[in-house]
Order: structure tokens, then sequence, then C-alpha cells
């Protein structure tokens, strides 16, 4: 009997369409120094569905890159975001998110 061993493999590619009602700065990243939309954790959070808490640790484990606005609001590096591969949101539990 003949065996036939078939692979299979695919890209994956999102795209973020980030504007004003977003609430999102244009900004120059702190951490990586690239231009990048900066949006509120709450934001991404929610376009992930999931919670704040989830986002909150990937910045304190050091995988995204943020800073905190004078009025206090944690707005995260989108150019960190999508460095990030897919495998580590899947090992994360976090969803794929088509646009935020």
């Amino acid at each position: 009997m003949k065996t036939t061993r078939v692979e299979i493999s695919y890209e994956q590619h999102e795209v973020w369409r980030v504007g004003q009602a977003d609430n999102a700065e244009f900004t120059t990243c702190p951490c990586c120094g690239e231009d990048s939309p900066m949006v509120r954790v709450e934001r991404l959070a929610a376009a992930l569905q999931t919670g704040v808490m989830a986002i909150y640790k990937l910045i304190i484990d050091g995988g995204l890159h943020f800073v905190e606005t004078p009025q206090k609001y944690v707005l995260v590096c989108l150019n960190s975001f999508s460095k990030r591969s897919v495998e580590d949101y899947e090992k994360e539990n976090l969803v794929s998110a088509k646009d935020i």
C-alpha cells in the first residue's frame, strides 16, 4: 500500500483600520521609536474580544509597547501589537481581530 504525504501551509494577514472614532493617537512610540497608531487598552481588548487584564499582562510581560497619557490613559503601540505572532495570541487565547 502506497502512502501519500500532503503538506499544507498558509499565511495569515490582518488589516486594521484605525480612525478618529477609535480615539487613536498617531505618534512616535517611545519604546520602538516608530510612528505608530496608539490605541487605548480598552479599545484593543474590545477588538480582541478579551479582557483588559489580558492586555495589561502583555504590557507587563514586555510584549506590547505603551505610553501613559497625562490624563492617565494607557495607549498601546499597534506596531508592537502587529509584530507579535499569531501563535502567541493563540497560546494566550486571544482572538484575532479584523477591524479595530
